[in-house]
């Protein structure tokens, strides 16, 4: 994948350092996160980027839906992991309220994924995710009691798929 880096703090009060101690570590040292590795199995009380495939795109929250954006590093592309009775949660990093990916409606063919559904992750908000042999991450999502693969349609959009083709990688921020 393309190189990336995350932000640095604005302010030394995040990192509790003299402003000249940190003008010295932040030109010697390397960024946090130089690229998506995208193999890092999901684990609860972990953040993510989600990326798809061998790309620079990455799963960010945008007006209660989910879209493929470049990455940027902005906390609309951070995902807290969860668990729930056996099965994974992905929320977008809380503030005041925490949104839950998931899919709107269980009755439709190639349900599209949402953000927008608050509290606790409930049936349409839990997934499943398989390691590839190679490297990556298959995503599934339970409708009409089968378990389909995430991907991206033919017009873009993050939704349950029918085949297997569609991958993703994991890229653990904290």
């Amino acid at each position: 994948m393309p190189e990336s880096t995350i932000d640095t703090p604005a302010t030394t009060e995040y990192l509790g350092l003299e402003e000249d101690k940190f003008s010295e570590i932040n030109k010697s040292s390397e960024p946090k996160l130089k690229i998506l590795t995208g193999n890092d199995a999901p684990w609860p009380g972990n953040s993510f980027i989600i990326g798809y495939q061998n790309t620079s795109k990455v799963l960010t929250y945008k007006g209660q839906g989910v879209v493929l954006a470049e990455y940027e590093g902005k906390p609309t592309q951070r995902w807290a992991c969860h668990a729930q009775n056996g099965w994974l949660g992905f929320a977008n990093d809380p503030g005041e309220t925490t949104y839950w990916l998931g899919i709107g409606d269980n009755k439709e063919t190639d349900p599209l994924l949402i953000c927008r559904i608050t509290g606790i992750h409930g049936r349409l908000e839990t997934f499943c995710v398989m390691k590839r042999p190679d490297d990556g991450f298959l995503v599934f999502k339970r409708v009409k009691e089968r378990l389909r693969p995430i991907g991206i349609g033919p017009d873009g959009s993050v939704s349950v798929r029918a085949n297997w083709a569609h991958w993703w990688g994991f890229t653990k921020i904290s």
